[in-house]
């Protein structure tokens, strides 16, 4: 499964201090490791604020849709959501 995440910080994301910032970072990473440790594949992550609504998205390939779910549902619990809008696009080969 081919999956596009478009994204943009929130007002939220501004507001935090430098340490929620980095606890939030870390966390965010593990939830990509468990993601990549079920074999999803980070293919890019671009800056696209000149031609775009959207300040960055990033290109992933999944094995399966149950691994984008579950990468989503651990997102939630960490809080993603509230720093970040998203707009996401899915597709197979």
């Amino acid at each position: 499964m081919g999956w596009i995440n478009f994204y943009n910080p929130t007002d939220d994301w501004y507001y935090l201090v430098e340490k929620e910032k980095t606890i939030y970072l870390q966390n965010y990473n593990k939830v990509v490791e468990h993601a990549k440790s079920k074999g999803a594949q980070l293919i890019g992550s671009y800056k696209c604020r000149s031609n775009s609504e959207w300040s960055r998205f990033d290109v992933w390939e999944f094995p399966s849709i149950e691994i984008i779910v579950e990468m989503n549902n651990q997102l939630e619990v960490i809080g993603h959501f509230q720093y970040f809008e998203e707009n996401h696009i899915m597709g197979r080969k």
